[in-house]
């Protein structure tokens, strides 16, 4: 008598897990490059305009992971907050492409660009400090950390 050789998880488990992924991802965001923005100064306006370049925009979920801590940046005390953002495979775009994922780096930030039923999250700046996954795939799980005190300006 031969061994089942079939995998445990049923074909249709991915599919059916991406749907229920998708539907929690209420928010829109942009991942870019910090480094490979050009940033101009308006001293008449006192402001700063900002040309990015996208690497990736689409529909996220946005999930705190930890309590916010008290860290001291240069002598000056903030609160720090652990997120995760939970971004999906396909249905996005990518430079027009549907479905491919960037290559999503420690550094890159992330903003919110339309947040239903919580509007303040476009007020921050999301830096990403780890993009590792799981082998799962319907979604990534990017880590980022959030200085409560900094208002997105751009």
């Amino acid at each position: 008598m031969a061994l089942n050789t079939r995998s445990v998880i049923h074909p249709k488990f991915f599919e059916h897990n991406r749907q229920i992924d998708k539907d929690f991802m209420l928010a829109t965001i942009e991942i870019f490059d910090p480094n490979a923005t050009d940033s101009t100064y308006d001293a008449a306006t006192n402001s700063w305009t900002s040309a990015r370049d996208i690497l990736w925009t689409g529909k996220a979920r946005i999930q705190p992971s930890k309590d916010a801590t008290n860290k001291q940046f240069s002598l000056n005390p903030t609160t720090v907050q652990e997120v995760e953002v939970h971004i999906d495979f396909e249905g996005n775009t990518l430079a027009g492409y549907e479905g491919t994922m960037p290559d999503i780096r420690p550094g890159h930030q992330i903003f919110v660009t339309s947040s239903p039923y919580d509007d303040i999250l476009e007020n921050f700046i999301l830096v990403v400090r780890s993009a590792m996954n799981s082998s799962n795939p319907w979604h990534r799980a990017i880590l980022c950390e959030v200085d409560q005190e900094v208002e997105r300006g751009v």
